[in-house]
């Protein structure tokens, strides 16, 4: 039986629930200067078109991803993330029918993570290090935040407007990763 990582499960669980947290551009978005807006678009984008490699790296530092890969288990982490991936896009047509889509309409608030809570995001970039035997070591957090943000969720059968919490953090010569979760659940899951 495959493992199912804590933290790939605890981020698609997440978009999971309400509308699917779907959606954004492309996987290099959080290097491209704009930061978390950036990336949060580029998750959007991923969910909503399903493609697991760049949902995982608007997820993990490719550090991390790469190690992976060198290991010949990322065939199976891509498998798993496009298996829970699927389950999104059949939450969010069931709620909203065929088309559906989900689009970033605004962040209402914006906080910088504290100390605690940036050691919780690298040490749930270690969790998945650790499921599959890589190291995260060389992982360094420059930034993150915690935002409130609006997605719009709409399909054939319907819309609706739903607040989101998440993070987003910058790693070294990575750029921004996108976390699903609010900095409370960060710090209760991973600190």
């Amino acid at each position: 039986m495959k493992r199912i990582t804590g933290a790939l499960l605890c981020l698609l669980t997440a978009a999971l629930s309400g509308c699917g947290e779907t959606g954004a551009v492309s996987s290099d978005a959080g290097k491209s200067g704009n930061g978390y807006e950036d990336v949060l678009s580029a998750y959007n984008e991923a969910v909503d078109s399903g493609d697991a490699d760049d949902y995982l790296s608007v997820i993990y530092p490719e550090k991390i991803l790469d190690e992976i890969r060198s290991s010949d288990r990322y065939d199976e982490l891509v498998e798993l993330a496009g298996d829970k991936l699927g389950l999104v896009r059949d939450n969010l047509e069931a709620g909203y029918g065929e088309n559906a889509v989900t689009k970033f309409v605004d962040i209402s608030s914006v906080k910088q993570l504290d100390a605690s809570e940036t050691a919780a995001a690298l040490n749930y970039f270690s969790s998945l290090a650790e499921e599959y035997g890589v190291s995260a070591e060389n992982i360094k957090i420059e930034d993150g935040v915690v935002f409130e943000w609006t997605q719009l969720c709409e399909g054939d059968a319907g819309s609706e407007e739903k607040k989101r919490t998440a993070c987003a953090v910058r790693v070294e010569d990575d750029g921004w990763k996108f976390i699903s979760i609010s900095a409370d659940d960060l710090k209760d899951i991973y600190g």
